[in-house]
C-alpha cells in the first residue's frame, strides 16, 4: 500500500519528536497538514485541516491525546490501512484500521 499524498495531522509537545515524525512522514509521501502542540490545539487543526490521519502523543499539555481524538473526526477513506506500531523497546505490531459505517474504528492485530 502506498501513502503517497495521505494527508496527516502531528500533535506532539516535544518540538524534537514532532520535528522527526514529520521528516518520516514526509519520507514516505505523506503530507504533513497541521502541528499541534498540544490537544486542544489539535483538535482545533483537525477541524480547520480535515486530515486524513492524526498521529497524537498520549500524554500533552492542556488536553491529552485520548481526549483529543475522542473529539475529533479524521479521514473518510472506507478502505482499510495497515500501519506498524513501534513500541520504546523496539516491538513491532501490525495492524490493519478502518473506518466502519457507523463511524467506529476497527483494528486488527495482523499475524506478525
Amino acid at each position: 500500500m502506498t501513502f503517497e499524498g495521505l494527508r496527516v495531522l502531528i500533535a506532539e509537545d516535544e518540538t524534537l519528536i514532532r520535528l522527526d515524525l514529520r521528516q518520516m512522514l514526509e519520507e514516505h509521501g505523506m503530507i504533513v497538514c497541521g502541528e499541534a502542540r498540544d490537544g486542544l490545539e489539535a483538535v482545533e487543526l483537525a477541524r480547520e485541516t480535515q486530515p486524513d490521519l492524526a498521529v497524537f502523543d498520549l500524554k500533552m499539555p492542556n488536553l491529552d491525546g485520548v481526549e483529543a481524538a475522542r473529539r475529533v473526526e479524521v479521514g473518510k477513506r472506507e478502505e482499510p490501512i495497515e500501519v506498524e506500531v513501534k513500541s520504546s523497546s523496539g516491538h513491532v505490531w501490525p495492524l490493519r484500521v478502518q473506518r466502519k459505517p457507523d463511524g467506529t474504528i476497527a483494528v486488527d492485530v495482523l499475524p506478525e
